[in-house]
């Protein structure tokens, strides 16, 4: 049930962006992991 004066297709992009945004974020947070773990190597 979407908002009044909403497209029905906005809230769809909302979720794909957010969707994104997300995998984004979390590609980020790996790759940050990965470079702390391979400089704390000895």
């Amino acid at each position: 049930m979407g908002r009044p004066g909403l497209e029905p297709g906005t809230n769809r992009l909302k979720a794909e962006y957010s969707t994104i945004e997300l995998a984004t974020h979390l590609l980020g947070v790996a790759k940050s992991n990965a470079l702390n773990n391979y400089t704390d190597c000895p």
